[in-house]
């Protein structure tokens, strides 16, 4: 019945943002997770980040379709002496993606102490 179609509603539009964005230094790894926008249909994320040097994000080859990921951090910073790295993660569906200005951030410190022998 028509009143059974009015329960499901689609999104005609680009998803909300993400929340709950959390990430931290694993040993090597870089790990990212949040939760995803509720109903708006979600196909994949964008991750973009940005060093402690610099004002503007770049966005990475990594193509989570989770709420979460983890990489290795010399995939973005072979050689990097910075001490931070910015991240945030864009939700995107087939009417494209959400703000990059207006998502939340998450800034990751980078382990800087060399492990002793």
């Amino acid at each position: 019945s028509l009143a059974d179609a009015e329960e499901v509603t689609i999104p005609l539009s680009v998803p909300k943002q993400l929340t709950g964005l959390t990430g931290e230094v694993n040993g090597e790894l870089i790990e990212l997770s949040w939760d995803a926008p509720e109903n708006d249909y979600v196909v994949g994320y964008y991750v973009y980040y940005k060093s402690s040097a610099t004002t503007t994000y770049t966005l990475t080859t990594l193509d989570p379709t989770s709420n979460s990921i983890s990489f290795d951090k010399k995939t973005l910073y072979p050689e990097s002496a910075d001490t931070e790295i910015s991240f945030k993660v864009i939700p995107t569906n087939d009417f494209g993606m959400a703000s990059l200005e207006d998502a939340l951030e998450v800034i990751v410190p980078l382990e800087t102490a060399v492990d002793p022998l």
